[in-house]
């Protein structure tokens, strides 16, 4: 934990968000405390603090401006999806797999789930399970086992 994270224990949100203020410097991860520490109180404050964490390549400010823009802007979200997950983070490269199937692009869902699997995400090895069951149900079921290997929860397959 790092001195500025440390005064987040003081539990009084004026003092610390000035002291975070102050002493963020070029700190991307001071950055992204303060964005942290705003989310709830001042949630613009936290996206311009989680942009400027984000430009000095926090990968999770990153993550955060995903998650607050997916429900109001989809394209917004996932251009920082992206950007998180040139980072290779996998489960990341879940979560924008997930926002293109709901933004109706299964075939660009299924790169980001088969990136994210490669990179040992079981979430996205179930997911590519569910993707090509239909279709293919012996693809589906080697997805699952490998989900199953790598560690993943209980998987009942097929699913109902």
């Amino acid at each position: 934990m790092n001195r500025l994270t440390a005064l987040l224990a003081n539990g009084k949100p004026a003092k610390e968000r000035s002291w975070f203020e102050q002493a963020t410097g070029n700190d991307p991860e001071a950055m992204f405390n303060v964005g942290v520490r705003l989310i709830d109180r001042d949630p613009a404050a936290a996206v311009r603090w989680f942009e400027r964490a984000a430009d000095n390549g926090d990968s999770g400010a990153m993550v955060s401006l995903g998650m607050l823009l997916r429900d109001r802007d989809s394209a917004g979200a996932r251009s920082w999806f992206e950007r998180a997950a040139a980072a290779s983070n996998a489960t990341v490269m879940n979560r924008l797999a997930v926002l293109l199937l709901r933004d109706q692009d299964p075939a660009g869902a299924r790169s980001w789930f088969e990136r994210a699997a490669a990179a040992g995400d079981t979430d996205a090895m179930f997911s590519l399970g569910l993707l090509v069951y239909e279709r293919d149900p012996a693809a589906a079921q080697d997805w699952w086992e490998r989900a199953a290997a790598a560690g993943a929860d209980a998987i009942e397959y097929p699913p109902d």
